[in-house]
């Protein structure tokens, strides 16, 4: 099983305090011998008998010493997984979950350019008050 990243918890806790259900187990898919297991998939009631479903990964990209490769390895890692959904016909949209205070430190122009150049959908997380304070589509 692979290691969860130390705000896994929190961004669990944040997701049900919204109204998301949260699966017991990691999500996972193989395609040409890869196996990925994505951190989170929840799900929410919409209107009618629809339910809205998505898959989250989650990234605490914590202060480090390499906060250019946490980057690197975060966004490379989500663009991975979302290929392998996209061989698979797998259309559940997945987001990339990370705290608000690493957002804010960390996006400058290139990082926005990059989220926006390649449709990354994120969830930015406040741990301390377990929000969500936006989302990127």
């Amino acid at each position: 099983m692979s290691r969860l990243d130390n705000c896994h918890n929190q961004i669990v806790t944040t997701l049900t305090k919204a109204g998301w259900i949260i699966a017991p187990k990691s999500p996972r898919f193989s395609w040409d011998g890869r196996l990925i297991v994505i951190d989170i998939e929840a799900q929410k009631q919409a209107t009618g008998n629809r339910a809205s479903i998505m898959l989250i990964e989650v990234k605490c990209l914590a202060e480090s010493d390499a906060p250019t490769t946490a980057l690197y390895n975060a966004f490379g890692q989500y663009m991975l997984y979302r290929a392998v959904l996209a061989e698979l016909g797998n259309l559940t949209p997945l987001y990339l979950a990370v705290p608000f205070d690493t957002f804010t430190s960390q996006s400058d122009a290139s990082v926005m350019r990059l989220i926006h150049d390649n449709q990354v959908k994120m969830i930015i997380i406040e741990l301390d008050k377990e929000e969500i304070v936006r989302w990127i589509e």
